[in-house]
């Protein structure tokens, strides 16, 4: 709970909740147990009250020109995050919320809406125009977008419908039983300059700055994707645009239903390129997707069983998620496919078969494998998500190709750092300053960013200079490659750990070894510093 969200009208703020001590707290958990067990929500936790907000450039002399702000109880969010965790893993487990609904889901964003729609048209696009009459699925397709913003669609959802529908969908009774308490005789008052209104109360809606209200209207909205998919040609979108904001509705439309030409043979080889920057688990997944279409396709296979045979278990475990699982085009493609074909009365059974042993025609897939990555890339369409995690590889290794020749590429590489997992967060430190080359406990550094100087030398990065000397050894600057790598001093410890008394740029990859050559270093620094100074 952020600390800067203004109180509601018991005036507690998050910032008291987090300093309660253990018995207060043990005080609170037992009244939201107690709220849970009897179904029972206190009257504060219902009441709200509403600030208006003026809209930048608006009249204020307008109702219209402001946006009420509902502040709630702390202590009602806090039982509501608790309710709504647990309300979430049940609707993703059980599939409550269908595929097509990305708004306030995990995983999920507006974003993959965006790409699937973009995604569908230009499939549709690139399919080859037609000479006669146009055949659906087959030839170029023409597409109708119709988009829907439903207003004030939080405020006219009735309760009662809403408690029977969440029955319905099979959520615990002592779920429904709390949100049922929780949304009845709500009230809200107005405050303006500091003058508070009236009580009113509220008798239909979902309460605006609630918790729960995006996830119980995402629930409430399921039966409407769950119709539109009845109307053929019809591609639905469906993403709520903010939480104190109404949902909005898109449908894509391919008009002019037609046949679908099937092939008459009952085994086809089937070969596509693929886009650049595709990994082995989108390629398995298009794989299945096209060998799934071709059966469906198939003359008198309708009601047939049909197994699909895959080598790539990662990929069926990312199917075997459900279809509110998908985060990508293609799963919830594939899944959609599923449905049809299972709809249609066949079975469909996805069996993982390591290499494809025993498997007839293995040989022939393998070459038509090789015979697609030969084929032109340019073409294919590329999903956002593809496309984003290409960009992102290829703009990782032009960021590590440009790092400058350095004591850093000398020792990692072309390998970012890693988190240091050590008992102390010095030790970290000391590890990724050694690293970097900039020690801050090295005479040499300090000297060279003006931290030791001296009367011959005020500032200098001469690694000759006697101020930035080895305070131990005195042999040479006291750099990170010669405290890790060459200082006499650590020679035992080298020996012990790295079984040579002179250390290689590799071996300062361990953090181990990087931790206990700086601890030793240190210890005889302290006590070089103690003795009489070298005549």
């Amino acid at each position: 709970m952020s600390d800067k969200k203004a109180p509601g009208p018991d005036n507690i703020c998050a910032e008291h909740l987090k300093h309660l001590g253990p018995r207060a707290k043990a005080l609170l958990l037992r009244v939201i147990n107690q709220s849970w067990l009897r179904g029972e929500v206190p009257a504060d936790w219902r009441r709200a009250v509403i600030v208006p907000i003026p809209k930048a450039g608006k009249d204020p002399k307008l109702t219209s020109s402001y946006r009420p702000i509902a502040l709630t109880s702390h202590l009602a969010k806090l039982m509501e995050r608790m309710v709504s965790a647990r309300m979430t893993y049940l609707t993703e487990r059980e599939e409550m919320v269908p595929s097509e609904q990305v708004g306030f889901r995990r995983g999920r964003s507006a974003e993959e809406n965006l790409g699937r729609l973009i995604q569908t048209v230009q499939d549709g696009w690139n399919k080859p125009k037609p000479r006669g009459k146009p055949v659906d699925g087959v030839t170029a397709e023409k597409f109708v977008l119709m988009a829907y913003d439903f207003s004030r669609a939080y405020d006219v959802i009735d309760h009662r419908m809403l408690q029977l529908k969440l029955l319905r969908l099979g959520l615990p009774a002592c779920m429904t039983r709390w949100i049922w308490a929780f949304l009845r005789d709500r009230r809200a008052s107005v405050e303006v300059n500091g003058t508070r209104s009236a009580e009113r109360v509220f008798r239909a809606g979902l309460p605006q700055g609630s918790v729960l209200a995006p996830t119980l209207y995402t629930l409430w909205a399921a039966d409407l994707i769950l119709e539109l998919r009845c109307i053929p040609c019809m591609y639905i979108h469906l993403h709520v645009r903010g939480r104190h904001r109404h949902p909005q509705q898109r449908m894509l439309y391919r008009p002019g239903p037609g046949e679908s030409t099937a092939s008459s043979r009952h085994h086809r080889s089937l070969g596509d390129p693929l886009e650049d920057g595709s990994g082995g688990i989108r390629a398995e997944l298009t794989a299945l997707l096209a060998a799934l279409e071709a059966a469906a396709e198939l003359p008198g296979c309708r009601g047939v069983p049909v197994v699909a045979c895959l080598d790539s278990k990662a990929a069926l475990l990312l199917l075997g998620g459900g279809a509110a699982a998908q985060a990508s085009t293609l799963g919830a493609r594939l899944w959609a496919q599923l449905r049809r074909m299972t709809a249609d009365g066949s079975t469909v059974t996805l069996q993982w078969v390591p290499a494809h042993c025993g498997l007839a025609g293995n040989e022939r897939a393998d070459a038509l494998a090789k015979e697609a990555a030969a084929l032109p890339q340019q073409s294919t369409p590329v999903d956002v998500r593809t496309l984003t995690r290409a960009v992102a590889r290829h703009s990782k290794r032009k960021w590590q190709a440009d790092w400058p020749a350095g004591w850093y590429r000398t020792v990692m590489g072309d390998r970012a750092p890693a988190p240091v997992r050590t008992a102390t967060r010095k030790e970290a430190v000391d590890i990724h300053q050694l690293r970097s080359g900039h020690w801050a406990r090295s005479e040499q550094y300090l000297h060279r960013i003006g931290r030791r100087p001296t009367p011959e030398c005020a500032q200098c990065d001469d690694k000759e200079c006697p101020a930035g000397r080895c305070l131990v050894c005195s042999e040479a600057a006291d750099t990170p490659a010669h405290v890790l790598l060459e200082c006499p001093c650590l020679y035992g410890p080298r020996l012990r750990a790295l079984g040579n008394i002179i250390g290689a740029a590799h071996d300062v990859r361990r953090d181990d070894v990087v931790a206990a050559l700086a601890t030793g270093y240190m210890a005889h620094k302290s006590r070089s510093a103690t003795l009489p100074p070298r005549r």
